[in-house]
């Protein structure tokens, strides 16, 4: 699978393994279905129907210059898994939000919920503390260490990844989305009907989150695992072990 159209926009998607629905989703500016394609899908796809796709305006998806705040992209979400059974819900950082929206929007489509790092209030969002003043400098230094040296190293990779946050940053409304996004109410989370993990890392700004959404979320479990706030790279064998358990191998 490649393109798939969903509330209007092209995204780029990809699926691996047989069985129960997954759908993962990535963070904000620096991320890509990839955050997940080289971590935990693959082994999650031994027992599960893993779907993965880029963001709007991220990786290979339609590069369009609107509509970067939870509501919309929790529609593009809604669109792309449309009517069938109840999935389960991967979410890092902004992707988490997004999960955590379509849940509240949707209570029967999803089974399970699995939010890491999910940053409350959403412009606290690591990668995106920099941003206030544009400077690709400070930008640069908030990144992980892997996407830094592909930016100083150059070539290819580096190339895409800077015209991508040029993109995102220059051109797109993804900044002013942010700051207006406003947490989910007491209401809301305390609706959510699915089954919830919040994982966050012990050196994370997210960890006053993870404690806010499991004791809101009714029955939500709350692991914290060593690193920031890219678990999915710093606790990489821990996180995918730990989500592959909660959903059933």
């Amino acid at each position: 699978m490649s393109h798939v159209a969903a509330n209007g926009v092209q995204l780029h998607v990809q699926e691996l393994g047989a069985g129960p629905p997954v759908v993962m989703l990535h963070g904000l500016l620096i991320g890509s279905l990839a955050s997940w394609y080289f971590t935990a899908g693959p082994a999650l796809a031994a027992r599960h129907r893993v779907t993965m796709f880029d963001l709007r305006g991220h990786g290979k998806s339609e590069p369009v210059t609107t509509g970067y705040d939870v509501r919309t992209m929790a529609a593009d979400l809604a669109a792309l898994v449309g009517e069938r059974e109840p999935v389960d819900l991967v979410g890092h950082s902004w992707g988490a939000l997004v999960a955590l929206r379509f849940a509240i929007a949707h209570p029967a489509r999803v089974r399970r919920l699995v939010l890491v790092e999910a940053p409350l209030p959403p412009s606290s969002v690591t990668e995106m503390s920099a941003l206030a003043g544009a400077d690709l400098g400070a930008i640069v230094g908030a990144l992980p260490a892997q996407m830094r040296e592909a930016l100083v190293v150059g070539g290819r990779r580096g190339q895409k990844l800077l015209a991508s946050l040029e993109f995102l940053l220059g051109k797109t409304t993804l900044l002013a989305d942010l700051a207006a996004e406003r947490d989910p109410g007491v209401a809301e989370l305390a609706g959510v009907r699915a089954p919830c993990l919040v994982v966050t890392g012990d050196r994370s700004s997210c960890a006053a989150s993870g404690v806010r959404l499991a004791a809101t979320i009714p029955g939500a479990r709350h692991v914290v695992l060593p690193g920031g706030h890219y678990l999915h790279l710093d606790a990489r064998e821990a996180l995918t072990q730990l989500i592959g358990e909660y959903l059933g191998g």
